[in-house]
């Protein structure tokens, strides 16, 4: 049996995982890893910047700790 349709709507917040099958690597370079984090800093950020979320939550569903938030947030403060 396959699995079922994932939904997908606009401003959704999704919950992704990713794991090597077989132990092996999840990224292709040093730069798929570097882009890869680039990503998760922004999307962390906005979900911030949204006022829907605090740290700790954004925290909490990426897995990391609330520091790494912090800093994903500053950062992309910094930018704007």
């Amino acid at each position: 049996m396959s699995r079922p349709l994932r939904l997908e709507f606009a401003q959704a917040l999704y919950h992704v995982t990713s794991r090597g099958d077989r132990g092996e690597p999840i990224f292709v370079d040093d730069l798929d890893q570097t882009e890869w984090l680039a990503v998760l800093n922004a999307a962390m950020a906005r979900a911030y910047a949204s006022g829907r979320h605090s740290m700790q939550e954004i925290a909490e569903f990426h897995s990391v700790h609330v520091s790494t938030v912090s800093r994903a947030v500053a950062r992309h403060e910094g930018s704007a």
